[in-house]
């Protein structure tokens, strides 16, 4: 693994505690160190200090859970994640399924998020869209990009690049890990919807959506959503 940015210790120590309901269930203490390292890079790049301080959220004001962070979706996703697995090795032991691998992903799935959460960033993408875009790319790629800037293991860098709607793009097949890691990522959030979890003043999915849709719709709804503090 390389470390090509110059994080600072105290947000590795961060991402460590915030992460830690399901980080210490990763036997390998190296793939820990993948995580942590990833999280820490993207943070730093992006102006943050710990994964505590995003918006616990599937996008920046869409989707938003109650009284919770980003780190609470992030060990969520990694914990059904391994259920999935482990129900899975449970009923065909045989199957090429790593339990280590799951529980990573699960927790480095949105580690392209913090550029997307960066306030800064969404004014100067909303000024002036036709420069850059807006975003300029998906927080799967942004995720992807960090996870081949440190040169992590493929089998857990594929996971954060497909797990939203890229990974039904024509010509990409999902690994086992990317699948259920996709899976356990929507059901999390479809568990709180339907448990009245989600702030009924954010939109929900179908903002996310809309553009596939109505596109005039989709720019409409998503300037209302994101609220971009002074």
């Amino acid at each position: 693994m390389k470390k090509p940015f110059p994080v600072p210790d105290s947000i590795r120590a961060n991402v460590k505690e915030d992460l830690s309901p399901m980080l210490g269930e990763i036997k390998d203490p190296q793939m820990r160190d993948y995580v942590v390292e990833a999280w820490a890079a993207s943070l730093f790049l992006n102006g943050f200090t710990a994964v505590h301080e995003l918006q616990g959220s599937g996008a920046l004001d869409v989707l938003v859970q109650k009284n919770a962070s980003q780190a609470a979706h992030l060990c969520g996703t990694a914990k059904i994640s391994k259920g999935i697995g482990e129900a899975l090795l449970a009923m065909y032991p045989a199957l090429p399924i790593d339990i280590d691998l799951l529980v990573a992903g699960g927790l480095l799935h949105d580690v392209g998020k913090p550029p997307e959460y960066n306030k800064d960033n969404r004014r100067r993408w909303m000024e002036k869209p036709y420069l850059v875009g807006n975003p300029p790319v998906s927080h799967a790629l942004y995720g992807y990009y960090i996870c081949m800037a440190l040169e992590l293991p493929l089998e857990l860098a594929c996971i954060p690049g497909v797990h939203c709607t890229e990974g039904e793009l024509h010509g990409i097949q999902r690994s086992i890990a990317a699948t259920i890691v996709h899976y356990a990522d929507w059901m999390y959030w479809d568990c709180m919807k339907v448990l009245g979890e989600l702030d009924a003043s954010f939109p929900y999915a179908d903002v996310i959506l809309a553009p596939y849709q109505n596109k005039t719709n989709y720019e409409e709804n998503f300037l209302k959503g994101i609220r971009l503090s002074e």
